[in-house]
Parts: C-alpha cells; sequence; structure tokens
C-alpha cells in the first residue's frame, strides 16, 4: 500500500497530493515569496526562436508558433480590425476550432447551413464547458 502525499495549501491546511497530469521532468521552478513556482519548460525538440502557443487538449498537447498561428485564424489579412486579439485568446480560439474539427463528423453529405449550424452548435456546447 503506498502512502498518501499531503501538502499545505494557500489557507495554511494539509490536503493529499494530487500528481499533475503533465509532464513536469522539464519544467524549470523559481522561488518566488517562499515557493517554487513553475517559469519555463526545457524543450527537448529544436524549435526555432519566437513564441510559441502551447495548448493542451483531451489527450493532446498543441505547440505553436504565434506568427503561424495569426496567419492559421487570417487574422493578418484582415485590415479593418483595431483590436488584435492577444497569443492566449488565439491558442483558445485555435482548442476550439480542433474541439468542434473532432466533434462535427463528416461534412461531405451535409449542406452549408447544415455545417454552419453544426459548427455554432459546437461552439456554443465548448463554450458551455467553460472553456471559451
Amino acid at each position: 500500500m503506498k502512502k498518501k502525499l499531503y501538502i499545505k495549501n494557500d489557507k495554511g491546511r494539509y490536503e493529499e497530493y494530487q500528481v499533475p497530469d503533465i509532464d513536469m521532468s522539464e519544467t524549470l521552478f523559481r522561488r518566488i515569496n517562499g515557493k517554487y513556482v513553475p517559469v519555463s519548460v526545457n524543450c527537448t525538440n529544436d524549435l526555432p526562436e519566437g513564441v510559441w502557443v502551447v495548448t493542451r487538449g483531451r489527450s493532446s498537447k498543441e505547440t505553436i508558433s504565434g506568427k503561424y498561428l495569426k496567419e492559421l485564424m487570417i487574422l493578418d489579412k484582415v485590415s479593418d480590425l483595431k483590436e488584435m486579439p492577444s497569443l492566449a485568446e488565439l491558442g483558445a480560439m485555435r482548442k476550439c476550432a480542433n474541439y468542434v474539427l473532432e466533434e462535427i463528423g463528416d461534412i461531405s453529405t451535409m449542406t452549408k447551413a447544415e455545417i454552419v449550424n453544426a459548427i455554432v452548435g459546437k461552439v456554443f456546447e465548448y463554450a458551455k464547458r467553460g472553456e471559451l
């Protein structure tokens, strides 16, 4: 039988330690106000310099270049935008788009109106889950 591990929470009470569901072995921590806070992750893959957005899905993790993400969302081509979304917002939009693509099913037999209705319904469902 394994022993249970306990840690202090923010209120100073002990609670059972939950193993994080992400790989923390390559995470770098910094001590801030007596607590260790994750600040960066060592990436073993060779990524070129730039800004990267990392999103986690149900069973996957996606790392995407910030520049490519803007191009992917076709925001560079929109001339009348007064305010560009942040990379965090773009990452959330990409995560929503991936969810819709996974859930929508086969669109080859659907009409354009049915496709649009299905997309709107899945975006609404995604927002109701609290991830948008």
